[in-house]
């Protein structure tokens, strides 16, 4: 999901948790916010771009899934014009 527009304290992480999914986001007030939700649960969760440690933008979620038979790593990418 991109461009949520909330600060994480307000996104419903659990009524999207009631329902059986697994959600990791990052979100900023008014601008920006991304989440990843699965039906598998997810690790190993970066916040920021690769490389860019004081990335202050909330545009970029990465995360492993872990599914049964096949795991694989996901990235969600808000990239504004």
């Amino acid at each position: 999901m991109q461009e949520l527009k909330a600060p994480e304290d307000k996104i419903p992480t659990n009524e999207i948790e009631d329902l059986g999914y697994n959600i990791v986001c990052i979100g900023q007030p008014s601008y920006n916010g991304v989440a990843i939700i699965s039906k598998y649960p997810l690790s190993d969760v970066k916040k920021h771009l690769p490389g860019e440690k004081e990335d202050t933008q909330a545009r970029y979620l990465e995360a492993w899934i872990e599914a049964e038979e096949k795991s694989l790593r996901i990235a969600s990418v808000y990239l504004p014009n």
